[in-house]
């Protein structure tokens, strides 16, 4: 779900979850999400495979 920057916001989210969240602000601010934070491994998985270029925390 990676869009590429279209000059807006660099996006972080903390307990994102499953990222629909993340996906919404993206699609409307039309920023670019570069970081996660989640500690549920299956969200975590989930998100790797939307966002497979942001940095993940736990």
């Amino acid at each position: 779900m990676s869009a590429p920057n279209r000059g807006g916001p660099r996006i972080g989210s903390m307990c994102s979850g499953f990222g629909g969240l993340d996906m919404g602000v993206q699609a409307v601010l039309g920023g670019e999400v570069v970081w996660h934070a989640e500690m549920n491994p299956s969200a975590a998985q989930i998100l790797a495979h939307h966002w497979p270029r942001d940095a993940k925390y736990r």
